[in-house]
């Protein structure tokens, strides 16, 4: 049988990158955040909903849009955006947090057993309804 050359990929678990220059190299999710960013300050300075603003401060919004796009593409913490931890935080204030599990008591028998230890699966038991911890 004859071996055939194999490429051994590289670079696993990294992301991909969309933009690879020599000084700017970009991720799919970074360059999503700077043109939806550019894409909203845009449509801020030139939609006709905005035009009762007046100009400058419109220009002051449109730099901050471009900013939170920005910090959106660039800022990391562990890791993550910071749009995957205000869904995180999102999610953790709408979650229930009524729900505590205590242990029921075990009560050990008096019997002088040969074994050297005893097999203890307590049941969990669940507050009422009206009852907290």
């Amino acid at each position: 049988m004859a071996l055939f050359e194999r490429t051994v990929p590289t670079g696993l678990g990294a992301e991909d990158k969309l933009i690879d220059l020599t000084l700017i190299s970009l991720t799919v999710s970074q360059a999503l955040n700077l043109i939806g960013g550019a894409a909203m300050a845009a449509d801020l300075l030139t939609d006709a909903l905005f035009e009762p603003i007046p100009l400058p401060a419109g220009q002051i919004v449109a730099g901050l849009v471009l900013l939170v796009g920005a910090i959106g593409a660039f800022w990391r913490i562990d890791g993550k955006s910071p749009w995957t931890w205000l869904a995180a935080a999102y999610r953790y204030s709408r979650r229930q947090r009524q729900a505590v599990s205590r242990p029921a008591p075990v009560v050990l028998g008096d019997q002088s057993d040969a074994r050297w230890w005893y097999e203890v699966r307590p049941d969990l038991v669940w507050p009422s309804n009206g009852e907290s911890r």
